[in-house]
C-alpha cells in the first residue's frame, strides 16, 4: 500500500480559479469566468480630485490616460490587493470589501469602475464622487463549460454572475467553492463552501 503525504494528496487535487488576472502560481489552473473589454470614456483629469477609488484592477488598467496622471494622484482607496498601484508609486489605503470603505465629505473622489459593482459610491449622501466606467465585463461561457467538464475539487469564484451560471449547470457536490463575501452560494449545491477576501487567497489548500 502506498502512503501519500498531505502535500502529495494536495498535488493530485484539481484546483481552478475564475479571477480575471492569472495568479502568480502554478498550483491552480486559470480559467477566467468573465471576459473583460474596455469601455469608451472621456479623459478625466485626476488633478481635480483628492482621492481615487479603485475597487477593481480591471478598472485601473482600462482607465484612459492613466500613464500621464500618476503624479496627480494623491492617494488611492483600494479594495483587495493594491500591489499593482503601489508598484506605480501610488500611496494606497486598503480595504477588504467595498462596504468597509469610509469616505469623508471634505474630499473629492474619482471612482473607477466597471458595469457591475457591490456599492455605488456615486450615490453616497454628502460625498462628492465622480464615477467613470472604464471597462465592461460579461460571462466567459466557454470557460464555464470547461470548468463544468473538469469538475474541480476546489474552485475560486469572485463574481455572482459566474456563480449563478455555474449553479444553473447542476450539482457540484464534490467541489469546495471558495467565494468572495459578495458571492452567496446556494445551500445543497456545493460540497463545501468557504469565503475569502480578494488578495488573501491560499492556493496551497
Amino acid at each position: 500500500m502506498v502512503n501519500r503525504s498531505d502535500n502529495d494528496v494536495n498535488n493530485f487535487m484539481k484546483k481552478i480559479t475564475t479571477q480575471t488576472h492569472k495568479p502568480n502560481t502554478d498550483v491552480v489552473e486559470h480559467l477566467p469566468g468573465l471576459i473583460i473589454e474596455p469601455h469608451l470614456h472621456d479623459y478625466v483629469d485626476a488633478g481635480g480630485f483628492t482621492h481615487l477609488i479603485v475597487t477593481s484592477r480591471n478598472a485601473w488598467e482600462h482607465w484612459r490616460g492613466r500613464e500621464d496622471q500618476l503624479d496627480r494622484i494623491r492617494e488611492a482607496i483600494v479594495v483587495g490587493n493594491g500591489a499593482y498601484l503601489e508598484r506605480e508609486g501610488i500611496a494606497c489605503k486598503h480595504y477588504r470589501h467595498a462596504h468597509d470603505v469610509v469616505l469623508h465629505g471634505h474630499h473629492r473622489y474619482l471612482w473607477l469602475h466597471g458595469n457591475v459593482w457591490s456599492r455605488n459610491f456615486a450615490l453616497e449622501p454628502g460625498i462628492s464622487t465622480t464615477g467613470v466606467q472604464t471597462f465592461y465585463s460579461h460571462l466567459h461561457l466557454d470557460n464555464l463549460v470547461k470548468i463544468r467538464s473538469l469538475r474541480p475539487d476546489i474552485l475560486w469564484v469572485y463574481d455572482s454572475r459566474v456563480l449563478r451560471h455555474l449553479e444553473s449547470m447542476g450539482s457540484w457536490s464534490t467541489t469546495l467553492i471558495l467565494h468572495t463575501p459578495s458571492v452567496h452560494p446556494q445551500r445543497g449545491v456545493w460540497g463545501k463552501t468557504r469565503s475569502f477576501y480578494p488578495g488573501e487567497e491560499h492556493y496551497e489548500l
